[in-house]
């Protein structure tokens, strides 16, 4: 119900695709229509999350590969719009983890206001790698939803049951 409620405040904004699982840390990643950086990380807290948090280069293959077929530009949640040259995660987390292209961030050469980051397309030379660029760009906002503790939890003991009940099966038939 709360997707319904977001598409339908922002209609402007849309999921394009999602939820996706990623196999490496259990959180849901989604794919927003293209807007503003600004607009699309408002739509993602409203979603439950933030524009994705990048963490090491596992992940940065994994989601760049992943939406690269859906999008030709995808905005993460990286940003230094509250303090030029010290780039921030919109969810909070403080790992250092970076996949800037060769010069950047550059500010366009010193002009400021390249605030927000950015994947470069797949036909991009520096393909895959990060650039800094204005809110006046428009992209596809990746969305990441960090599943509560509790949500993991129950996940856990729902595959735990299911397999002792299929184990149990096996055994019975064999």
């Amino acid at each position: 119900m709360l997707l319904a409620t977001c598409l339908v405040s922002r209609a402007d904004i849309y999921l394009f695709t999602g939820p996706i699982i990623s196999p490496q840390n259990g959180h849901a990643y989604y794919l927003l229509s293209s807007s503003k950086w600004t607009e699309a990380e408002a739509m993602a807290v409203s979603m439950g999350g933030h524009l994705a948090t990048i963490r090491d280069a596992q992940e940065d293959a994994w989601v760049f590969s992943t939406f690269t077929n859906y999008a030709d530009r995808m905005w993460i949640g990286l940003s230094d719009a509250q303090v030029e040259g010290t780039f921030v995660w919109s969810s909070g987390d403080t790992n250092t983890y970076c996949n800037w292209a060769l010069g950047e961030p550059n500010n366009l050469g010193g002009v400021p206001g390249e605030d927000y980051v950015l994947y470069y397309p797949a036909s991009h030379a520096d393909s895959g790698k990060w650039n800094d660029t204005t809110d006046t760009d428009l992209a596809n906002g990746v969305v990441e939803v960090v599943p509560e503790p509790s949500t993991l939890a129950l996940l856990g003991i729902g595959a735990s049951f299911i397999t002792a009940v299929a184990r149990r099966r096996a055994s019975k038939r064999g």
